[in-house]
């Protein structure tokens, strides 16, 4: 509670502190003059993620969605998890995991609870842990409001960026272009506060976001899967974060990153405890990066970064007879764990740029990451040891001074070299080869091989072939958990793989842009999490599987202040594991933005998937869903806006999937109704 209070008053309390720095930082440039950008200067904004060189739309050799600041302000969406669910090819979705946190996946492909197969970048930050990947149960819920672009990639990325960049990679650069406040309350309890400073000085860019929010919950009828019984749990959660560079002559930059979560009652690791279940995480991140041109025709960035990641989950487990019955002494309480895991990592990176002629350019570096584990144990208030390996009687201690280690504090050495080779070889033809070895000390080594071929037909049309494989290692927990009745690790796991194929067309007309892309992917030791009936297991699979689909994206001007995005995705053949995920996907959002008003339309459907509805695994189908939301903002003068949101506006009740068996599924919030405004200063 306190650090929630404190990142509030800090929100409050700072434009007071700082407003005689107005005339350094200047008022923020009107949000509307890069809406009124032409479509061909739209389609000149740079990518970066895919190659780490300046890109083009047409000339990336890769499946890219883009959204730029001025579109995500016009939106219904406060983070990059709600902003996935308007991507061809991706799905965010609440679990039963915790209720804070999304679950995503890419073109439908999802291993276990979190989003280990996708690589999270914060300006060029890696955004994830060693003891369960990915950035869920790092920093969750990443905040939009100092977003300057944000490119969804989606197919294989190993090659550029190494294990974890498996099916896709998400690239957020963030800038504060001035200084500002924002405030918003909604219902369900809902407060938010943001603040944006920046200082500038001869040489010197200093850069501060800082948000939090508060949510009371709505709350649910539900089905306890331990019991049975209908009961009533709510999903309160508080979110805040803390953002910080320092840029010094353009070529040193610092950036520091702190952010912590907590969710408390609703589903925690699938089971029902509203006064006991919680989930807290916490995630903080420094990086340095040096830029150099140690030759002409060299750019060079060395970068060096640490990070702690940490997370505790509070939960009831589930077990199949009252655990009380054995142990000693008898005791009626339920079985309470507290599970704590924590790690660390340090990283050095070495890239290099070289243009070795106008047509042509090598990128390469090495890499360096030593993560580790230094925490991971659960308490009960039972033995957790005695009960996970069948030792009867299972002493009853009533508290929680007992710890039992659950993954050992290993450590990894992963070494990596990376090299890719870029050719413009006439106004119609270009290409890209490039691959990365990596080292891992605990598992050994994988080259990851990317190609591509692309044809500019017309000045409106062009081809992508794209040929690329990705790797995952498998994280702590999947390899090493033991002790516990939740989740077995496998020590012998080994990386899963992935093969893609991609064939894009990209059409570029006077006022629209038109993606169409067939991909083809193929798994090898497939890493799943199977289910046991009270527990979880990782085990590779022995088949390869394959899944392909077609991805289709629009994006229009209807007129000089009225943009169209849709998309469309279908997914064709996939492997039985890919139950969890919708196979037809569909979002559409109709933004305007004028001289005072500004605010979206959007829809997205999701066809129907299935969850583990019983103990004995059996699936249950959930229903398709058609969500509606809306976006109204009024700018009363160049430094202040109100606006207003509804979310679910048709209040449809729906559900998804859950990490274990929960008949009907994890229950999704009602309609949702947000005030705020932004004053700029």
């Amino acid at each position: 509670m306190a650090y929630r209070i404190r990142y509030i008053v800090l929100v409050l309390v700072l434009p007071a502190l700082t407003f005689t720095n107005q005339a350094a930082a200047g008022l923020c440039p009107s949000v509307q003059d890069v809406f009124d950008l032409s479509l061909e200067e739209l389609g000149s904004i740079q990518i970066t993620g895919s190659t780490l060189t300046e890109k083009q739309l047409p000339d990336v050799p890769a499946s890219v969605t883009v959204f730029s600041a001025t579109e995500i302000h016009t939106l219904p969406v406060n983070t990059v998890e709600e902003l996935m669910n308007y991507v061809a090819g991706m799905q965010a979705y609440r679990s039963s995991d915790i209720s804070s946190a999304f679950t995503t996946s890419v073109r439908g492909r999802r291993g276990n609870a979190t989003n280990v197969e996708m690589l999270v970048l914060l300006n060029g930050m890696r955004i994830d842990n060693f003891f369960a990947g990915g950035s869920m149960y790092s920093f969750p819920n990443i905040p939009l409001g100092n977003v300057k672009r944000v490119e969804f990639i989606r197919g294989p990325g190993s090659a550029v960026y190494g294990s974890n960049a498996f099916s896709g990679v998400i690239n957020i650069i963030t800038e504060t272009p001035c200084n500002s406040t924002h405030l918003e309350a909604g219902n369900n309890g809902r407060i938010k506060a943001a603040l944006q400073q920046r200082w500038q000085a001869p040489n010197v860019d200093t850069q501060l976001f800082v948000t939090g929010e508060h949510e009371q919950g709505e709350r649910y009828r539900v089905i306890d899967p331990a019991t049975g019984d209908l009961t009533s749990v709510q999903d309160p959660q508080y979110n805040a974060s803390v953002q910080l560079s320092l840029t010094i002559k353009d070529k040193t930059h610092l950036q520091w990153v702190s952010a912590r979560n907590q969710a408390d009652g609703f589903f925690t690791a699938g089971t029902i405890n509203e006064s006991f279940n919680r989930s807290q995480i916490q995630f903080h991140a420094i990086q340095l990066t040096q830029e150099m041109q140690w030759h002409r025709d060299i750019h060079t960035q060395l970068q060096l970064s640490a990070q702690y990641s940490s997370l505790r989950v509070d939960d009831q487990p589930i077990t199949p007879i009252p655990v009380g019955s054995i142990s000693n002494p008898p005791s009626t309480e339920p079985l309470l764990t507290v599970a704590e895991f924590t790690s660390t990592e340090y990283n050095f990176n070495w890239m290099n740029d070289w243009t070795i002629t106008p047509d042509s350019s090598l990128q390469f570096g090495l890499e360096y990451r030593h993560p580790r584990m230094i925490r991971g144990i659960s308490s009960g208030n039972y033995d957790i040891e005695q009960l996970a390996n069948f030792q009867l009687p299972v002493d009853y201690y009533g508290n929680f001074y007992n710890p039992t280690s659950i993954t050992p504090n290993v450590r990894a050495d992963i070494s990596s070299f990376y090299a890719q080779f870029q050719k413009q070889f006439n106004s119609t033809w270009e290409a890209i080869a490039g691959g990365r070895y990596d080292y891992y000390s605990q598992i050994g080594g994988h080259f990851s091989p990317r190609l591509g071929l692309i044809a500019h037909a017309s000045p409106q049309d062009s081809f992508k072939l794209l040929y690329g494989e990705a790797f995952r290692a498998p994280v702590t927990i999947e390899r090493y958990s033991a002790n516990t009745p939740t989740f077995v690790g496998n020590p012998d796991l080994q990386p899963e793989t992935v093969t893609t194929w991609e064939l894009i067309w990209l059409r570029k007309l006077d006022a629209s842009h038109l993606e169409l892309n067939y991909f083809y992917n193929e798994f090898n030791d497939a890493i799943s999490l199977q289910s046991t009936g009270f527990g979880r297991e990782y085990i590779n699979s022995n088949q390869r599987t394959h899944s392909d689909g077609v991805e289709l994206e629009w994006f229009s001007y209807l007129s000089d202040s009225v943009q169209l995005r849709a998309s469309v995705t279908r997914l064709l053949n996939t492997p039985d594991t890919f139950y969890q995920e919708s196979h037809t996907l569909f979002s559409a959002a109709l933004s305007y933005d004028n001289d005072t008003w500004y605010g979206s339309l959007t829809t997205q459907y999701r066809s129907s998937r299935n969850t583990v509805g019983q103990s004995d695994g059996s699936l249950e189908k959930l229903k398709p869903y058609w969500l509606f939301a809306g976006k109204v903002g009024y700018r009363w003068t160049a430094a202040l806006e109100t606006y207003g949101e509804i979310r679910n506006a048709l209040d449809e009740e729906y559900y998804t999937p859950a990490a274990t068996y929960l008949s009907p599924g994890v229950p999704n919030r009602g309609r949702e109704l947000r005030i705020g405004f932004h004053w700029n200063y």
